[in-house]
């Protein structure tokens, strides 16, 4: 760059109509100001040609911890009877098959009676079907009548598969089913691995069928639930990468990806839902935990500076200073807003024609010092 004793600054203001669209390019020439070549030398003015980068833009959101909804098993039993004793207390980890509560009362001693009625009808209906089969052969009895019997006892084998399969809901084995082994209670298990994370009812209290008695959730395959301001959604796609940390536990470094994306605004926030699967955790997730989350939108590319030749006026309007082309000083350019990766500077809307101009990437401060004093 040449430098000569008499800097001459000048400050090009950009007046953007109300479609954003460039109007006309203003220049307000100011005063000369002698500056000894050894003072510009000595600050380090370095000037450079923009680049062209890749330029990939951080959207920062909140969110929390949530759990698909088929790992929330909500409990209940199939009949009414009464709470009479708790295995498990709420937060308590269980695996599947372990028992949670029991439950007695008529019903339950009802299911059973009426099983081993119906069990001891099929085997009569049988014997007499079989029976009535064999006098039909020698025309003893019509075949209406071995017609009707048999209809009977398949009308008793679908009562009593029906009542198995009741049994069954129960947890109680119908082969241990006998008239010595009939009991008031059943013991509900869990159906899955996971944490009791909600208990609806208390010992002693009556219920109903098909009443919620507890929740447990299995957390191994945890989501997060992200909440993207509309400003910013557009920039979020399937696949992106998620950083986050959890913002009680203190722990950072975690990683996910995105795997949907609301199509519904929340009226309340103006906010987008995003779900993201984590990739990498060691740490125990908890639906509810609140998160911190930076989102990183896919790379493009863009005009670039280097991000220390980016200046910032009162009303925080970002600005370079590039050098003339015929040496004799600088001038200030101010320019639009653009992400900032890696320590460079997108300008967006940058042309051909900016990209052969030199702009100032080192000693700026002193150019801004002088202008400064200008005002």
């Amino acid at each position: 760059m040449k430098v000569k004793n008499i800097l001459w600054i000048s400050l090009t203001a950009l007046l953007l109509s109300c479609n954003s669209e460039t109007k006309k390019i203003v220049e307000e020439e100011r005063a000369p100001l002698d500056i000894a070549e050894a003072q510009v030398n000595e600050m380090g003015i370095i000037t450079q040609k923009p680049e062209i980068k890749d330029f990939s833009r951080t959207v920062f959101v909140r969110g929390k911890i949530i759990l698909p909804v088929q790992d929330e098993q909500m409990i209940n039993s199939s009949i009414s009877g009464k709470v009479t004793k708790f295995f498990v207390s709420t937060g308590d980890y269980v695996s599947k098959g372990d028992p949670l509560m029991q439950i007695s009362g008529m019903e339950i001693i009802s299911l059973q009676e009426n099983y081993l009625i119906s069990k001891v009808e099929l085997q009569k209906l049988e014997k007499d079907m079989e029976r009535k089969k064999l006098l039909v052969g020698e025309k003893v009895v019509s075949d209406k009548d071995f017609e009707l019997v048999k209809a009977e006892y398949e009308q008793v084998v679908i009562q009593n598969k029906s009542l198995k399969l009741k049994l069954q809901l129960l947890n109680i084995d119908h082969n241990s089913v006998s008239m010595e082994s009939m009991s008031s209670s059943v013991v509900i298990l869990s159906p899955t691995d996971g944490i009791v994370r909600d208990i609806f009812v208390s010992s002693g209290s009556g219920i109903e069928a098909e009443q919620d008695l507890m929740l447990v959730v299995n957390t191994d395959a945890p989501l997060l639930e992200l909440f993207v301001p509309e400003s910013e959604v557009a920039l979020i796609e399937v696949g992106q990468n998620v950083d986050w940390d959890i913002v009680s536990a203190g722990s950072r470094g975690f990683s996910a990806r995105v795997i949907r994306i609301s199509s519904v605004v929340e009226q309340s926030s103006r906010s987008f839902r995003v779900i993201a699967e984590p990739e990498n955790h060691a740490t125990k997730l908890f639906p509810g935990m609140f998160i911190s989350a930076r989102i990183q939108s896919d790379k493009k590319h863009g005009v670039a500076v280097p991000e220390s030749a980016v200046f910032y006026n009162e009303a925080r309007q970002p600005y370079i200073f590039i050098e003339r082309q015929d040496g004799s000083g600088f001038e200030v350019k101010y320019v639009a807003s653009g992400f900032i990766t890696d320590g460079f500077y997108e300008i967006p809307g940058a042309d051909s024609v900016f990209l052969q101009q030199k702009v100032v990437v080192e000693g700026g401060y002193y150019l801004k010092s002088v202008l400064l004093m200008e005002e």
